[in-house]
């Protein structure tokens, strides 16, 4: 399911998504580890560790593993953070897994040559949350287009060169992030003061507790073209009087000489990436 999941984000999105697979970690950065509470503890917050990394370069992990105690994922929610994640309790009988165990794990636990075999004589605690899918009854592909992923939702898109990030372009962003809506601010290549990375890590720290926004750097833009009506608007903003005087070039002025004021028009987290 997880690489189905992998192929549907593609076909839908067009993003690349990387599937962490405990077996095949296993084999690979977690295989001194066996199957011991304590082990598969590790083994957990190994791969939460590393859907971190994933997350934070920009990227989609999509985790296939056992979790058989709540004590495991509450670690690894707690490394994960408040980033945007969904737990999945894949669910069907015991006739059922042992059809499709390719491992022979099943007919092992039965002659009695393994022990700790979960679901059998090792616990595995209810869900606290999440969503469970019987995958007796529900068909793979269907299972892929109702799980929620990030970027997954209809978004507003916010295209420029936020060079600095100044508090004109968050009030007009902090209004589609009011009205509910997920937000995709796109950084233009440039030639300006600020790297196309500087500026991605600005916008970024601002909104680093709203999941909403998403920020990613883009081809620089020579005409936004609007078509045939398509399904979304173009919206203007107008803005208050003490925001509309504030420009990208007036604050990098202002930088330029010396001048301590223009900490006041930019986010004090867009000032603390500035120094």
């Amino acid at each position: 399911m997880a690489k189905a999941l992998k192929a549907h984000i593609w076909d839908m999105d067009g993003r690349q998504s990387v599937v962490l697979d405990a077996d095949d970690l296993r084999k690979t950065v977690n295989k001194n580890l066996g199957f011991s509470d304590e082990d598969r503890f590790r083994n957990v917050t190994n791969i939460a560790r590393m859907a971190r990394f994933v997350h934070d370069a920009g990227g989609i992990a999509i985790v296939a593993c056992i979790a058989p105690l709540q004590s495991m994922r509450e670690a690894a929610l707690e490394i994960m953070g408040e980033f945007n994640s969904y737990w999945y309790f894949l669910k069907c009988g015991e006739a059922e897994r042992i059809r499709r165990d390719s491992r022979g794990l099943y007919a092992a636990f039965s002659r009695g040559e393994i022990k700790g075999l979960t679901g059998m004589d090792a616990p595995y605690d209810p869900l606290l949350g999440g969503t469970t899918i019987n995958t007796e009854t529900i068909e793979l592909g269907f299972v892929c287009q109702t799980i929620r992923y990030p970027h997954s939702w209809p978004r507003s898109v916010y295209i420029g060169r936020w060079s600095p990030f100044h508090n004109g372009h968050k009030a007009i962003i902090d209004k589609s992030v009011a009205a509910g809506e997920q937000v995709l601010v796109l950084v233009r290549r440039s030639h300006d003061d600020y790297s196309v990375g500087k500026r991605v890590e600005m916008i970024r720290a601002v909104y680093e507790d709203e999941l909403s926004v998403c920020v990613e750097p883009f081809p620089d833009v020579k005409a936004v073209c609007i078509g045939r009506k398509v399904g979304y608007e173009v919206r203007r903003y107008d803005m208050p009087d003490d925001i509309e005087g504030i420009s990208g070039t007036k604050v990098r002025a202002m930088i330029d000489a010396g001048d301590e004021a223009w900490r006041k028009f930019v986010p004090p987290e867009v000032a603390e990436v500035i120094g």
